[in-house]
């Protein structure tokens, strides 16, 4: 948790521009290794079964749309709730 908090405070100050490039390697690294990822997260639920791969195509279209559907300007978002503390209440 720790490390997961320390890595938040880097990327809060990263640009939503460069959010969105990180992102988007990301899905596409997902996407490239999904019938791999599947198997792997069948084992990891217990199943016997393997997840179809196809799942994933939803993951990547919801994510793509979100990237598509940021405020890329540069004013602050307004804030509507207290900051994260990285401390579970």
């Amino acid at each position: 948790m720790q490390k997961a908090y320390e890595a938040q405070k880097g990327w809060r100050t990263t640009p939503v521009k460069d959010r969105a490039a990180i992102i988007t390697k990301f899905v596409q690294a997902f996407v490239a290794k999904k019938e791999e990822i599947a198997l792997e997260l069948t084992k990891q639920m217990g199943r016997s079964g393997s997840l179809p791969p196809s799942h994933f195509g939803s993951f990547s279209r919801r994510l793509k749309w979100n990237i598509l559907d940021l405020d890329l300007s540069p004013k602050p978002p307004e804030r509507s709730r207290a900051p994260l503390t990285g401390r579970p209440t």
